[in-house]
């Protein structure tokens, strides 16, 4: 057991969150924390960070699919107020196919997943979009006036 009085005990008592001790394992001999009695240089260190960093990559790259689909739940509740059943529905009320051009999305930057078209003003869900024409919507700012005279001008080309 360890005695009452340690250079711990002394600094918790005088409201201290660090306090200097005999030097750790790995020889540091830098200031203590009262909390847990572990090195400052040790706990801020490469090796808690590292050791964690690796692991938490080491996880993603073994679930990649699991943390894809995770963070696509997110931002369909966060973004649109979808949840994944919503927008499966969706997906099959459309055939799997883009509402505009009916064709499926195949590779880009949705990686085969159709995009969740909405207004900007009311934040509306329109439907989904592959990302060329979701794309092509946006670059013509969603405005019926601008899509008109894009028409004119395919037509007159």
């Amino acid at each position: 057991m360890r005695p009452r009085n340690s250079e711990k005990d002394l600094a918790k008592a005088e409201g201290r969150k660090h306090f200097q001790g005999k030097p750790c394992k790995y020889g540091h001999s830098g200031m203590r924390r009262t909390s847990t009695g572990t090195c400052l240089t040790c706990s801020t260190s490469y090796s808690y960070k590292a050791n964690h960093n690796a692991k938490h990559k080491a996880w993603r790259d073994k679930n990649r699919q699991r943390v894809r689909d995770n963070q696509f739940n997110y931002n369909l509740y966060n973004k649109y107020g979808l949840t994944r059943e919503e927008y499966d529905n969706m997906h099959a009320e459309q055939g799997h196919v883009c509402k505009i051009c009916s064709k499926p999305q195949i590779g880009g930057v949705t990686l085969d997943r159709l995009v969740v078209d909405h207004c900007h003003d009311t934040g509306k869900v329109r439907g989904l979009l592959c990302a060329n024409c979701n794309a092509g919507i946006g670059s013509l700012g969603d405005s019926i006036e601008n899509l008109k005279a894009a028409i004119v001008y395919l037509e007159n080309a």
